[in-house]
């Protein structure tokens, strides 16, 4: 398990649990950032957001809070 800033652009992973607690995880949940969620990681190029794909969306993604979200890779 690694969290969402550490995954390279091209993986899909599928989210395993948020680390962030009260309105932060309501808004992810908003986006569709939720336990389960599969992403595509459009771009990280471990400086800025990352950019993500969910069900064909783009969303962008500060570090600090991709950091606080545990993935584990889909192959």
């Amino acid at each position: 398990m690694k969290t969402l800033d550490q995954a390279e652009a091209g993986s899909r992973v599928r989210i395993v649990r948020v680390e962030e607690k009260g309105e932060l995880t309501w808004r992810l949940a908003l986006m569709g950032l939720t336990k389960n969620t599969i992403l595509e990681v459009i771009h990280n190029d471990r400086k800025g957001p990352l950019i993500v794909s969910i069900n064909g969306s783009k969303i962008a993604i500060g570090r600090k809070i991709a950091s606080s979200i545990l993935v584990e890779d889909i192959r």
